[in-house]
Parts: structure tokens; sequence; C-alpha cells
């Protein structure tokens, strides 16, 4: 069953109506009992008497209608509020497929954009310009860009959360330390979501810039995530997510899962041996806050060839555990701080 906020307001309006009209009933009174009348009409012309129990009786039946009304009009109207809330307005989909799509493709024309999103030009060409009138988009001759507006949204998200400029410093170390990229990602809507980022004088340039995400299981520091959330927390993200299989190596069955996430709650580190990119293996290990709520990881990354050995499986887990136990103090001592 669908439904229709206007078609709401007009049923609610004739129940109204009908309760007031039942509700409100016309009657005069005798020695005898209850006498009803038609509305416009004088009451001694279209007298009917009737007996007081029967009035008691006909205006229970008419409550217990009322109860009967008024219960379904509250259940409809549940019922379609969280209708509602599972379907989403349609129009701000399509804004932001539009700007992630011009994202995409550092801008586009407008016949162009009006493929990639499968839209009528004319509607397109509505949405370009209200973005565009909003600030969100400019014409760069015959191509819609992005604005230099979303800036501030991306610094809101960076700098929102004192700690991350405590995990920046960490991330810049770590990149100098190892000569290999260092990434701290969080999880957010089923994906690791790359927050900061350094590369070393020897890291690979691989396509994870700020703001892009993948599916968290793939990568060394999504499963340094899961491995500190429940098991049944684990399985409604297998049920609600899938586990994506972006390469050869990537897990793709819950058993494999939780085998590994025991093996990462065991050692304290996680691994990714080619389960996100071809020949790029990383290690990782989760940063709690001072509650031991889950920041996110901070991960190295490298090819195969220099990812293996002591180096792979004892120092650079060793030098993450370290940083990761460094980080959890300095947050004790920002949080002891801010309560003062």
């Amino acid at each position: 069953m669908t439904f229709n906020t206007p078609i709401h307001v007009g049923l609610f309006k004739r129940l109204l109506r009908n309760h007031t009209a039942i509700s409100r009933p016309d009657y005069d009174t005798g020695e005898t009992g209850f006498s009803f009348y038609s509305e416009g009409t004088h009451p001694r012309e279209t007298r009917k008497e009737m007996p007081r129990a029967a009035l008691v009786h006909a205006t229970s039946i008419i409550r217990v209608f009322e109860t009967i009304i008024w219960a379904n009009v509250y259940v409809w109207c549940v019922m379609a509020e969280q209708t509602q809330a599972k379907n989403p307005v349609k129009g701000v989909e399509r804004a932001f497929h539009i700007l992630e799509t011009i994202e995409e493709h550092n801008g586009l024309r407008l016949t162009d954009a009006a493929a990639e999103v499968n839209l009528a030009r004319s509607t397109t060409h509505r949405y370009l310009k209200t973005l565009e009138a909003m600030g969100y988009l400019y014409q760069d001759g015959n191509q819609y860009k992005l604005s230099h507006r979303f800036l501030r949204f991306a610094s809101h998200v960076r700098t929102r959360d004192p700690r991350y400029g405590l995990i920046e410093e960490k991330v810049e170390q770590l990149a100098q330390e190892t000569g290999e990229l260092v990434q701290f990602i969080i999880a957010e809507h089923g994906q690791a979501i790359y927050v900061l980022q350094a590369t070393g004088e020897n890291g690979v340039q691989i396509n994870t810039k700020i703001g892009k995400s993948d599916p968290v299981h793939t990568t060394a520091a999504g499963k340094a995530i899961l491995s500190t959330w429940s098991r049944d927390e684990v399985s409604e993200f297998i049920d609600t997510y899938g586990l994506a299989k972006l390469t050869s190596q990537s897990i793709t069955t819950e058993a494999e899962l939780f085998d590994e996430l025991d093996q990462v709650r065991a050692q304290g580190y996680s691994v990714n041996n080619q389960e996100n990119v071809e020949g790029l293996k990383a290690v990782s290990v989760p940063i709690t806050g001072a509650g031991e709520n889950t920041l996110g990881a901070l991960s190295v990354s490298g090819p195969t060839h220099r990812m293996k050995g002591d180096w792979f499986t004892g120092e650079l887990p060793d030098l993450l555990l370290g940083i990761s136990n460094e980080l959890e103090l300095n947050f004790r001592y920002l949080e002891k701080m801010d309560s003062k």
C-alpha cells in the first residue's frame, strides 16, 4: 500500500467534518425524552421522539465508531510517515547524482550531463541552472563544473573533530618514516572512506584520493574497524551491504570474514593481500577514542615486492600499534582538558 500526503489531508478533513456532525447532533428535549430534527427545519415541524434509553444506546454506538475512525486515522498517518521516510525524495537524488557525475568527469556539457544521468535535456538544464544559481556549479565555457563552495564542506568534515589534527600529524610522520602510502580511513554507509592521506618518498600512486570510498571488507583499514564490532553488528553489515568482489583475493563469504576478523583481534592488526587492488598489500590498526569508540583505522600500503617478510608482519605492525597507543593517550589528555 502506498500513501499520498494530500490524500491523507483530504481524508482527515472529511473524517473531521463527519466527526463534528456525529458528535453534535441537533436535538430538542422534552419531558419524556430527546427529539432530533434535521438541519434547516424547525424542531416542532419535524420532531421525532426518542426514548432516553434508545438515545443512550445510539450514543454508545456512535462513540465506538468514533474511536475506530480516529484509531484508523492515527495508524494511517504513522504508516504514511514510515513509508515516506523509506522513499527518498527524487529531486534531491537527481541533484546529487548530477553533482557526483560532474565531479567524476571533471566537468560536463549540458548534453553530456543529460546522457550520463539519463534525464531529458530540458530537465537536466533546470537542475544545472538551479545548482548554478545556488553557487554549487559554475560554467567554464560550455561545461558545468563544481564550484569552490564545496571546499567549505570538505574543510568542515576534516576539522570538526579536533582529534583529526593529531591523526594527520601521525599520517605525515608515518609516510616519512616508511616511505610508503599512509592513510587514515573511516567506515560510513558500508564504505571505507579515505579521510587523510600522505605519500612517502617511494609511495605508490593509486586512485585513492581524499573522499574516495571502497567496500569496507576489501581494505586492511576496513577490516581493522570491523574487528572492533560485535558479531551481530558484522552480520548486520553483511546483510545490508553484502561482500563485493573487487579482485580474485577479495573475501566474499561470511565465514571467511569472521575467521579473518578473529585473527585480526588476536594479533591486533589487519592485512590486505591484494583484496582491493591487484599487486597492492597493506597493514592497518584501529584507532579508538578515549571512550573506546572506534574513530577509524591507520594503514600503510605498498607494492607486494616490498610488503613482505618481517617488514610486513613484524616491523610495520609494531610501528602502527605504537602510534595507535600514543594517539589514544593523546585523546584522553585532550578529553580531560576539554572537561575542565
